[in-house]
């Protein structure tokens, strides 16, 4: 089962933001049909720095078939804005720990 995880981002001054954001119903696919998925071979990293550190390089050396697909932090961040809005920008720096902003992508 899953669990929530409850901890305030210290300073964080939209935290009645990410906690409507936590109480939104999870979606689904709209497709019934399971064999029609195709899951990419894409391996997304997102870490703290630019450049990714040895173990993401490490992993995808020895995943070749695999596609690296690395940002930083900041670049994360613009991704998200860029591509999904304000509003799940705002929803992106709600994460606590930098592994919670990693699993969005």
């Amino acid at each position: 089962p899953c669990l929530k995880v409850e901890a305030r981002k210290p300073g964080l001054r939209f935290w009645d933001l990410c906690d409507q954001y936590l109480r939104l119903p999870l979606d689904t696919p709209k497709s019934q049909r399971c064999s029609a998925w195709w899951v990419p071979k894409l391996y997304h990293a997102v870490g703290k720095d630019a450049s990714p550190p040895p173990a993401v390089v490490g992993n995808a050396a020895r995943n070749p078939d695999f596609q690296l697909r690395y940002l930083g932090d900041e670049a994360a961040a613009k991704y998200v804005k860029a591509r999904c809005g304000e509003a799940a920008h705002a929803a992106y720096q709600c994460f606590v720990a930098p592994a919670y902003r990693a699993d969005l992508f």
